[in-house]
């Protein structure tokens, strides 16, 4: 239960469609939203990027997708964590689709930074299915 200094709410009653809606509006939205008007703009690139004089390279001048894919798992792990927080963090018998949003976000998110070092920093499995890749400045 989470206490609050006027009322009181019990994280493990709320539905997981409603918590999605929630952490997606304020949390991942944003975040999306940061990643990829950073990366459409004239700088190509966040501010990290741009610290590490880097860009994302868009071909054939259309906006990236390289955020959807990039951002796509980690909007399943939080269902997943929804959902496994709705039946019980210590349940058992937790339905094997749950335990699904949960592991196979971490396996993508492997296998992204297993291709970040195999290219040697110049792109991703997301940046290969968005047709981007990262050049230096």
């Amino acid at each position: 239960m989470l206490i609050t200094s006027n009322y009181s709410i019990n994280i493990e009653k709320v539905h997981p469609y409603r918590a999605q809606i929630v952490s997606f509006i304020t949390l991942s939205l944003p975040t999306f939203l940061y990643f990829y008007l950073s990366e459409i703009s004239k700088n190509r690139g966040t501010i990290g990027k741009r610290l590490m004089k880097i860009y994302v390279e868009i071909s054939h001048n259309k906006p990236p997708k390289r955020n959807i894919f990039k951002f796509l798992p980690w909007e399943f792990a939080h269902a997943g964590m929804h959902w496994m927080g709705y039946y019980g963090f210590d349940n058992p018998e937790l339905p094997m689709w749950i335990w699904a949003l949960i592991i196979i976000p971490e396996v993508i998110a492997l296998s992204y930074i297993i291709s970040a070092i195999y290219y040697k920093g110049s792109k991703t499995l997301y940046d290969i299915a968005s047709n981007t890749l990262i050049a230096r400045r």
